[in-house]
């Protein structure tokens, strides 16, 4: 395998020298990816098999939108689930066994007003990205012997979203300067978090997360470091709140992090004068603004578009959804907006998980996982001089603590409702809090088979949970 020796903009060591940055070869890249793949398929099979109920996360209307994908027809708000993703939650039925009662699994006709919500379809206001994609995977995997279950070969194409997000989460964590075992050891954490799991498992458009949250961190990595042009920002982040609006998440960490490169100053990162090169130059302040000016303006007009096509497209029966009433309010107020600060604090943290995942021995681990993380946050934001790698870590810190109260005013703002922010919204922060958990496990020779050993541990607890 082919493996090249660069010097690295950052400082990761504790003692404050440079280490180099590894740029591994396309072999060892498709031998990492396979083996990626190989953790999501052996994390999500068994779990979308083994989940019998459909999620509270609006699971149902997520497979209806499938469904409806699949012949050819695109969710309208004020819409009712058809009679496939009904009948898939009355046979399936909910974690939530006390809140509702649904339909028998054989009853022959199937009423939407026996469903939450009265069985309107609430994900009309979600781009239609996620379900193309997953309609396209189940033609695929309807096509295999024995399979005909909608609910199963949609959970199944999570392979592909984990498989893919870990891959740029691997690759994230090595471009940001960490050695091979600790980018290892930080993915696999990703992988075996209960969260993580419970979400590529199941239906949910919260499932690419991880690979728009990735994308976007390494395409500002790369502007900054002058190997991009800051152009490749205008359709990554078009992509991010294209596949969902929460997706503002890492931009907002991103606009944080470039905006931190205007402290950079000529010579961060190296050590001596003649190891001041252009790759060490801060990027030019006029690139700086027209990259911060690219993301937000990007992401802004992508997420503003899909919303007028929302708005054109729904009947007036949307405006009488349950779920709709429930949530909405005249006006929020400090305590709403400051008590969501440490909801995304950080996402790895799991919120809520079905019955079967409980354990007496995640708990403590995916504990531990979240102190670590933060730890590592803290560790390579005071890394010193104003760095990539540095600046990553304060960029990730703002981002978990703002995000959540900036969400319940964009909220409140777009639909005069609310509710307190759930951990999963800030699952595109996953790939850049692993990355510097990562990059602060490479500072010592034993932190990368610590942090591996964990991720080992915590797979091995989720498998034994899961089987």
């Amino acid at each position: 395998m082919t493996v090249e020796r660069h010097r690295c903009t950052q400082t990761v060591s504790g003692r404050g020298e440079d280490r180099p940055l590894t740029v591994i070869g396309r072999r060892e890249v498709a031998a990492w990816s396979m083996l990626w793949f190989a953790v999501a398929a052996l994390v999500v099979l068994p779990y979308a098999h083994n989940y019998r109920h459909l999620s509270p996360f609006d699971e149902m209307v997520h497979v209806d939108y499938v469904v409806k994908v699949q012949h050819g027809h695109l969710v309208n708000g004020g819409e009712k689930v058809g009679v496939v993703a009904m009948r898939a939650q009355a046979c399936r039925g909910s974690d939530l066994t006390g809140a509702f009662k649904f339909p028998r699994c054989n009853q022959q006709v199937m009423r939407p007003a026996a469903f939450p919500s009265e069985g309107f379809n609430t994900s009309y206001h979600d781009p239609p990205v996620y379900y193309l994609v997953t309609a396209a995977g189940v033609a695929v995997v309807g096509l295999l012997p024995g399979v005909n279950d909608v609910v199963l070969e949609a959970r199944s194409i999570g392979v592909l979203w984990l498989g893919i997000g870990l891959i740029l989460t691997f690759l994230l964590a090595l471009r940001l300067g960490a050695d091979r075992w600790p980018a290892a050891g930080a993915t696999l954490v990703v992988a075996s978090n209960p969260a993580v799991a419970h979400t590529m498992s199941t239906v949910t458009s919260d499932a690419p997360s991880l690979i728009t949250g990735a994308l976007l961190c390494l395409t500002a990595l790369a502007v900054v470091r002058r190997q991009l042009s800051w152009w490749w920002l205008v359709p990554v982040a078009a992509a991010t709140t294209a596949v969902k609006a929460t997706g503002l998440t890492v931009v907002g960490l991103v606009v944080v992090f470039l905006l931190l490169q205007l402290l950079r100053r000529p010579g961060d990162g190296a050590t001596t004068d003649e190891e001041i090169t252009p790759s060490h130059q801060p990027v030019p302040r006029r690139t700086v603004w027209f990259a911060v000016i690219a993301t937000v303006g990007a992401a802004l007009v992508s997420l503003g578009v899909w919303t007028v096509v929302t708005a054109v497209t729904s009947y007036p029966a949307a405006q009488d959804s349950p779920m709709t009433e429930a949530f909405y309010v005249d006006s929020i107020g400090w305590p709403e907006v400051i008590g969501n600060l440490l909801n995304l604090m950080t996402p790895l943290q799991s919120g809520y998980l079905p019955p079967f995942m409980s354990s007496v021995t995640l708990a403590p681990l995916m504990g531990l996982v979240n102190v670590l993380a933060i730890a590592g946050i803290a560790a390579v934001a005071w890394a010193g001089a104003a760095r990539a790698v540095s600046l990553m870590g304060v960029a990730s810190f703002l981002a978990m603590l703002v995000s959540g109260p900036a969400l319940v005013l964009l909220i409140f703002a777009g639909s005069h409702t609310y509710y307190p922010i759930p951990p999963r919204y800030g699952l595109s922060l996953i790939p850049a809090v692993a990355a510097c958990l990562a990059v602060a496990a490479s500072r010592r020779s034993v932190g990368g088979y610590l942090l591996t050993g964990l991720g080992a541990a915590t797979l091995t607890a989720l498998m034994v949970q899961i089987l």
